[in-house]
């Protein structure tokens, strides 16, 4: 009794979930951004890099560097205009004005 009622709802609910774009005819479903909600490199020239530093400034030694549209960087701090970043399994500091939030437009 409850199935035929579940599927009732659902086949006259259909038509107005398709029109409003809830569900897709024939597409896969929607999957998660997986660096959404995290920051992103950019203004980095195509031939230049995002220098990551062992401290929040240009004299700090480099820890790793990287390139223009990098995702999945994970803020953990400020000083200043530095944010110390954690970027897969390194962690250090890069200038805020060459990273972004990044929600996966």
């Amino acid at each position: 009794m409850l199935r035929r009622f579940l599927l009732l709802t659902f086949f006259s609910l259909a038509p107005a979930l398709l029109a409003a774009g809830v569900l897709s005819a024939g597409s896969k479903p929607a999957q998660a951004c997986a660096c959404c909600g995290s920051y992103q490199v950019f203004g980095v020239a195509s031939d230049d890099v995002l220098f990551v530093r062992t401290g929040p400034g240009p004299r700090y030694p480099v820890v790793t560097a990287l390139p223009n549209g990098t995702q999945c960087i994970s803020v953990k701090g400020r000083r200043g205009s530095w944010l110390k970043i954690s970027y897969a399994e390194y962690t250090g500091w890069a200038h805020s004005r060459y990273l972004r939030y990044f929600d996966g437009s």
